[in-house]
């Protein structure tokens, strides 16, 4: 006869065709959130750069007025390449269109109505071949732009800089090609972001060619359009009881202009200083050997490196202008340091942000100046125990804790040096695992030689056992009752064991009741797992 309805029975089935569904998901809803966010970001971007482009035009227009015989050339390449974007950018956009239509289209409030679905995209992008044409569409404006650059040196720098590319390395996938790699099942989100992405690429593109044609716009002198006052210091590292000291200047840059700034070792056989040793300008690129170039922003280069070394690191480069009238560059070579020191405290808890209740939370503990075994530290809640910047915590109430670290002084006094709130969370609830499995189809031989049942922390940063302390097992076999059996601890009981021993492909085993001790003592009910014989 068949399985019972009753209340019980009817939730369990329930269970398992919603765990058959979870299972046949392969994208998540976070995933799936994360890409909306991030479409999101790319097209506020495409604003951001319309109105960049916006302002290098009305510097057209400006050029055009004042002189427009010198400035003509220039103008209309600046509005060739906004007419090579804009057609580019509805290309993509009925692309979207056709993508999203596929996949059911939009809602009443214009939002994508499957966002996780992932055949429209193989389906338009890779089995109607609109991926290639985007591909091919993608090299020809690429070559359009760089054909509107006037010299080679800067057609090359551009090609460089230029975000719009399909390089594909077959090397580095089991994907075939640039378009199955981009856009076979993947979700219509993802495919829409990615083509997004190429609008801004071409956005950036044509951002960069607009830059470089305004600056080839020659005057018979350098033209600034900005002032301010800028500090520039030896350093901006200073100890107690030592001076500070800087120069303070006015400042002149040009926004329609920007200078391009490499930096890389000088070539000292070219650089010349003068009498106060400030170097002088050349007509000679005076880098030696590979060089970065950095962005430029209002005129002025901006330098990030990351200060992974203790110490003074040191800095050469120079900085490109075209001369007046176009008719070369100047280069203005620099030196620069800076000095790079451990931070004030360091508490870096070595497996992640947060502590966990019931296992040691491993901590290293340093102050800038002292040494590991002048180091004190203590907790506002549980223990901290260790030395010479090695600690380990224990914790056991949910919430923060706080690290408080202080430092011995040389004349025997402790001054405090700072500290580090820490969030405090119990250990996740484990996993209730058969032959490793939490559910599904398994062969009936297969679960006939298991003999019991393990808890299972899947991704979690510590090695923490949990074990079982109880379940029940309820075996439901092709037209007969439902049979329900409870064992203490991990392991079948005799009468389970039997179940299994008569158990048929067809019949069900559902595992419910299932409690798990941790090892802060606390006994947690873990969620049911059921399994079909095959």
């Amino acid at each position: 006869m068949s399985i019972p309805k009753e209340p019980r029975q009817q939730m369990i089935t329930m269970m398992y065709l919603v765990l058959t569904a979870l299972l046949a998901l392969n994208v998540s809803a976070e995933v799936l959130n994360a890409f909306k966010l991030v479409h999101e970001g790319i097209r506020n971007t495409n604003t951001a750069l319309d109105t960049k482009n916006d302002a290098i035009m009305d510097a057209f227009a400006q050029q055009m007025a004042s002189d427009p015989e010198r400035a003509r050339e220039y103008f209309e390449r600046a509005q060739q390449a906004q007419q090579i974007t804009r057609e580019f950018y509805d290309y993509i956009e009925a692309v979207k269109e056709e993508v999203i239509e596929a996949s059911g289209g939009v809602n009443d409030a214009g939002e994508i109505r499957n966002i996780g679905h992932v055949d429209a995209p193989t389906r338009v992008m890779v089995n109607q071949r609109r991926g290639f044409e985007v591909k091919d569409r993608i090299e020809e404006i690429i070559q359009d732009y760089l054909a509107l650059v006037f010299s080679d040196e800067d057609r090359q720098i551009l090609q460089t800089q230029i975000p719009l590319n399909t390089e594909f390395n077959p090397d580095e996938t089991d994907q075939p090609d640039w378009v199955t790699y981009n856009f076979r099942k993947v979700p219509v989100i993802a495919a829409v972001t990615i083509l997004t992405k190429f609008q801004s690429d071409a956005k950036q593109t044509e951002s960069l060619l607009l830059e470089n044609l305004i600056s080839q716009i020659g005057a018979s002198t350098f033209r600034f359009d900005r002032l301010s006052a800028k500090i520039i210091a030896p350093s901006s590292y200073v100890l107690a009881g030592s001076q500070y000291s800087a120069d303070i200047f006015v400042s002149a840059t040009s926004e329609t202009q920007d200078p391009t700034v490499y930096i890389g070792e000088l070539d000292m056989d070219i650089v010349e200083r003068d009498t106060f040793g400030n170097f002088l300008e050349t007509t000679q690129n005076p880098i030696k050997g590979s060089y970065d170039t950095l962005p430029v922003v209002a005129g002025m280069g901006k330098l990030n490196v990351p200060a992974q070394r203790v110490g003074v690191q040191q800095y050469s480069g120079a900085v490109r202008v075209q001369q007046p009238g176009g008719t070369g560059y100047l280069y203005f070579p620099f030196e620069g340091q800076y000095q790079v020191a451990e931070g004030g405290v360091v508490v870096s808890p070595t497996k992640m942000n947060v502590m966990y209740i019931g296992v040691e939370n491993p901590l290293a503990i340093s102050v800038v100046g002292f040494p590991s075994d002048r180091v004190r530290a203590s907790i506002s809640q549980g223990t901290l125990a260790g030395s010479d910047g090695d600690f380990r915590a224990r914790v056991n109430t949910p919430g923060t804790a706080t690290v408080n670290v202080s430092a011995e002084m040389d004349d025997g006094s402790t001054q405090t040096m700072g500290s580090q709130e820490f969030r405090v969370r119990r250990i996740p609830t484990p996993q209730a695992k058969i032959a490793g499995e939490a559910g599904g189809n398994m062969p009936a031989a297969r679960f006939r030689a298991q003999r019991g049942i393990i808890a299972e922390l899947e991704s979690f940063e510590f090695d923490v056992r949990f074990e079982i302390v109880g379940f029940e097992m309820i075996y439901a076999a092709a037209r007969q009752d439902v049979i329900t059996e409870r064992a203490n601890g991990p392991q079948f009981n005799q009468r389970m064991l039997g179940f299994m021993e008569r158990a048929r492909p067809g019949d069900m085993f559902y595992f419910d009741n299932i409690r798990a001790r941790g090892p802060d003592g606390n006994t947690v009910r873990l969620p049911g797992i059921t399994f079909r014989l095959i």
